[in-house]
């Protein structure tokens, strides 16, 4: 099932984005929107420019946030206290350089601390734990959890960043998540993936890297397609995975069929 939006407006905008590191173009004149209350894929091949895309959608890049907006307004005119508040980063392969407990880890992503009392944060800490599957392991050291572990706690300690109490879940939200399956078993990808679902409801919009393309088909309401730092094509998942434009993006022959038992879109290769 696809949420509608909860708004007819955007959630995250760029215009016109082009990057050069290296005498490398990494990013060729790219444009895209992503709706409130809305699960937006970024697919494509190694090498295509979607972290990038991704990291100046964070305003990583200092000479485009004046080309990136979050709830209309650019992100040069945020101050990192505000984006924080309303928008939190996932990374892949995140290392520590101390040896943290995974609690600590989470109180990183705290950033309310004038909004909300300790006590609210004690059981926003423990809701986000619990949406993670990682209430056992809080008191465990961080580096010594495999890469899954390490995957849902920081997939929970971006929770932990943008919680509202349910008074004030109007404010519009973002989760940017790259890669955010990859260590995860098969329970847990699922588990997370719906959980981003069910945020949708809380007006919580997220941009995702994903390499599985039969995940993106049956969990998200938009896909960006890129190739070569540009976005080949973007819109609803049947718009987007057309069998002949990702034999031509992936360089090799894809399939693409409906199955009516799962009422989905299947993609082989």
């Amino acid at each position: 099932m696809v949420a509608a939006p909860i708004e007819n407006t955007l959630s995250i905008s760029a215009h016109s984005l082009s990057l050069k590191r290296n005498n490398r173009l990494l990013l060729k004149d790219v444009s895209f929107s992503a709706l409130s209350g809305e699960i937006t894929a970024i697919v494509g091949p190694n090498g295509a420019g979607k972290t990038t895309l991704m990291k100046a959608a964070a305003g990583a890049f200092l000479e485009l946030k004046d080309s990136v907006s979050m709830n209309d307004e650019h992100l040069s005119e945020l101050s990192l206290t505000d984006l924080a508040q309303v928008r939190a980063v996932m990374s892949t392969n995140v290392e520590l350089g101390f040896n943290y407990a995974v609690r600590d880890v989470l109180e990183m992503g705290w950033v309310q601390l004038r909004r909300y009392s300790d006590a609210q944060m004690r059981g926003a800490l423990h809701s986000c734990s619990e949406t993670a599957d990682i209430t056992h392991i809080l008191d465990q050291s961080f580096n010594t959890l495999s890469s899954g572990e390490q995957q849902r706690v920081q997939f929970a300690r971006a929770l932990l960043q943008i919680w509202r109490t349910p008074q004030e879940r109007t404010q519009a939200r973002y989760l940017l998540l790259d890669e955010p399956t990859s260590n995860l078993d098969l329970a847990h990808e699922i588990e997370l993936l719906d959980e981003l679902r069910r945020l949708r409801a809380h007006n919580v919009s997220s941009l995702i890297i994903l390499h599985d393309l039969n995940l993106a088909a049956r969990f998200a309401d938009r896909v960006l397609l890129m190739m070569s730092g540009k976005i080949v094509c973007s819109g609803a998942v049947d718009q987007v995975f057309q069998a002949e434009r990702l034999s031509e993006v992936y360089q090799c022959a894809v399939t693409v069929e409906w199955h009516s038992g799962l009422q989905r879109w299947l993609v082989f290769s």
